[in-house]
């Protein structure tokens, strides 16, 4: 059935409610009710009418009037609650608040909303507290909290910073499940929209893994179990090398993470022979990347020397040697040797246009971090003949 608008020979228009039949094969149609004049709501008229007798016409009327620009977030809080119940760090944060008797604020709730808008829209405190903070489930957080009192739980957090990692660490240990054997550490840097350097020692000038060296950074180091959750952080000033960055940890892991045995897992860039004395001075034992590329020639082509790998397929080898008495296990992928070729032609056939051009760019290609490992300076003069690419 449908609605089918007519007009009389008069030209006045009319709904009339339509219903096809099948005859003989061929598809007709019959009038079943005239619904009246066509006039403006008529339409919407019948339908109310209509929906009194239908629970579904109902609900589309009664949704008319619900607005939902005011909804609040719940089920991502949910999830977060839960897990932070599960990691014990409600009862952490509650444990530090019962220390503080003289708090005003509802501290477990004000690090709760942070956390939550961490997960939901990452945004400053105070953009926190003027836009987000109402979007968020009022039975969840605290809807009535100030901004001072968001600033003060960041600077509750950092006072007791050695008592969460320790709490949250031995959380719901027992005989059977409180060894922690590998753990994972890794670094990365943290930009400030800002060029002070004056403002403590932390925010300095440094290399950024983000490439803005026109920002000041510290650099941020985390050390994780297997499952990736964080057993402890250390903030540095944004000039410290990585490699400095790990007597420290080490430190942290062997006096108050009572880890009974220490397998450090690492990438290349903390790899340095000073930095393995540091682990191995706790007893600990370390699974590290090698930068190849930085060792004694003679050593290099030893490493590369494919007749000494053992093939597991055509595709893969593998060998192992040692390196200053330490065991180390080299592999070769055929995979990654292509990606590695292509990228090096990429790089020589940019050197190569440039140094065609009529007017080559020689203070590009000194500093050009990319042709460097390319390139050898001749001579002093700053001609283009005095580039050439090494052998």
């Amino acid at each position: 059935m449908f609605i089918k608008t007519t007009k009389n020979s008069k030209g006045t228009a009319y709904y009339h409610l339509v219903e096809s039949y099948r005859d003989g094969g061929k598809v007709k149609q019959r009038t079943l009710l005239s619904l009246g004049r066509v006039e403006d709501g008529k339409l919407d008229q019948l339908a109310e009418a209509i929906s009194k007798h239908s629970d579904k016409l109902r609900v589309f009327n009664l949704a008319k009037d619900v607005d939902i620009k005011d909804t609040y977030y719940l089920g991502p809080l949910l999830v977060i609650k839960k897990m932070m119940d599960e990691l014990g760090m409600n009862k952490c944060l509650n444990m530090i608040q019962k220390n503080h008797p003289k708090i005003e604020f509802d501290f477990p709730k004000a690090v709760f909303t942070q956390i939550c808008s961490r997960f939901l829209k990452p945004v400053s405190k105070l953009s926190l507290y003027d836009n987000w903070l109402q979007r968020l489930y009022p039975k969840m957080i605290d809807h009535e909290i100030g901004l001072q009192h968001i600033y003060r739980s960041l600077d509750l957090l950092s006072k007791h910073k050695e008592d969460i990692e320790g709490f949250l660490f031995n959380y719901d240990k027992n005989l059977f499940n409180q060894n922690v054997d590998v753990v994972l550490y890794d670094l990365t840097t943290l930009r400030f929209e800002s060029t002070r350097t004056d403002m403590g020692e932390l925010r300095q000038f440094g290399y950024s893994k983000e490439m803005r060296s026109d920002c000041t950074q510290v650099v941020l180091g985390l050390l994780t179990d297997t499952d990736g959750i964080p057993l402890c952080f250390e903030v540095h000033p944004g000039n410290t090398f990585e490699g400095s960055t790990l007597d420290g940890i080490v430190e942290r892991v062997a006096q108050k993470l009572s880890i009974r045995r220490f397998i450090f897992v690492a990438d290349r860039g903390l790899f340095s022979f000073k930095n393995l004395e540091h682990i191995k001075k706790r007893n600990g034992e370390f699974i590290v990347g090698l930068k190849i590329g930085t060792l004694k020639k003679d050593i290099q082509d030893d490493f590369y020397d494919l007749s000494k790998f053992s093939w597991i397929n055509p595709e893969l080898a593998i060998r192992e040697t040692k390196l200053n008495e330490e065991r180390c296990i080299i592999t070769w992928s055929k995979i990654r040797a292509q990606r590695d070729k292509k990228s090096r032609e990429d790089v020589l056939d940019k050197i190569r246009a440039g140094l065609s051009s009529s007017k080559p760019l020689t203070k590009k290609f000194i500093t050009n971090r990319a042709y460097k490992k390319y390139l050898s300076i001749k001579e002093k003069s700053q001609c283009s003949s005095a580039i050439q690419r090494k052998n």
